[in-house]
């Protein structure tokens, strides 16, 4: 029972990690671009509101089932400043 009880906290605790690394690289992206968290945010057709949420890493879009759009929006900005968000 332990064993599963820390593979779970493994992973929610990696999960964590994976948020948090990229919200600091949308952050650096929305800075690196000199824009504001409402200017990124219609950048990517989200709200201000979901975009502070990644950014603090409460959220992390799942790039495979979220929106293709913003997945494509995300890569091509983040590729026009030489940047990795992967």
């Amino acid at each position: 029972m332990n064993s599963y009880l820390d593979q779970y906290r493994g992973k929610q605790n990696h999960d964590k990690q994976r948020r948090e690394e990229f919200g600091r690289k949308m952050v650096a992206l929305r800075k690196s671009m000199c824009l504001s968290v409402e200017q990124m945010a219609a950048q990517l057709f989200i709200s201000p509101e979901a975009l502070r949420r990644i950014e603090n890493g409460k959220v992390c879009p799942n790039m495979e089932e979220y929106a293709p759009a913003l997945k494509k929006r995300i890569e091509r900005l983040a590729e026009l400043k030489g940047l990795s968000i992967a």
